[in-house]
């Protein structure tokens, strides 16, 4: 193996991880089912001065996520002659830096699935099929690894705060209407979901690479 093509491999073993992670987790937070599942676990519709229920207020959220326009995000409540918004300027501006977050994950994701993909058909073509074989395997076994340490990292109150903090940075009070939504345990919701999803990405993975590696007949390729 030369040492252009090992730098390559390990890159593999870092970048498929990176992909399967930012993609399952920004793909479940965009996904309605993932709020109507916690929003009808908790009643959610019962904290908010709207008359939706809990699956209209999942497609509320998700709606915006996944819009490509400028409006902010806010739901309205008809109040006698007056029409109320439910969220404060604060909520609002939460959800636009959300937004925002989601946007860039979006982005660097899709950036290093195409570089994974890229990557992988270059090491199938010019370099060695076992070693490939054996890079692939270490990247799902660190994608797992890496599913781990995320499952401790967010399941922990302080590093939430501090992600939060550092990516949102829009301080909400305790009885917040988009707090009570979203909140704690909301993050138990997401960790199950997305890790579910990983797992069927890095399954389907596994599944292509080994087919795909697999040494056939008697004239075997390295």
């Amino acid at each position: 193996m030369n040492k252009n093509n090992a730098v390559l491999y390990a890159l593999l073993i870092i970048l498929l991880p990176l992909a399967i992670l930012i993609l399952s987790g920004n793909g479940v937070l965009r996904v309605s089912g993932t709020y109507g599942f916690y929003f009808n676990d908790i009643q959610a519709s019962a904290y908010i001065d709207s008359s939706l229920n809990n699956n209209e207020l999942a497609s509320e959220i998700t709606g915006y996520f996944n819009s490509f326009d400028d409006d902010e995000f806010q739901i309205y409540e008809k109040n006698g002659e007056f029409i109320d918004p439910v969220f404060d300027n604060s909520e609002v501006l939460a959800m636009k830096q959300a937004k925002s977050l989601l946007k860039g994950t979006l982005i660097a994701g899709g950036v290093l699935f195409v570089l994974v993909i890229a990557l992988y058909i270059y090491l199938l073509v010019m370099g060695e099929k076992k070693h490939l074989r054996t890079s692939g395997v270490t990247a799902a076994v660190a994608t797992i690894a890496a599913l781990v340490a995320k499952i401790l990292l967010v399941s922990n109150t302080t590093v939430r705060t501090k992600l939060y903090d550092k990516y949102i940075g829009v301080s909400l009070n305790e009885e917040s209407s988009l707090r009570l939504l979203l909140g704690t345990p909301m993050e138990r919701i997401y960790l199950i979901f997305s890790t579910i999803f990983a797992i069927i990405i890095l399954a389907i993975f596994l599944y292509a690479h080994l087919s795909i590696t697999k040494e056939r007949g008697m004239f075997k390729r390295n």
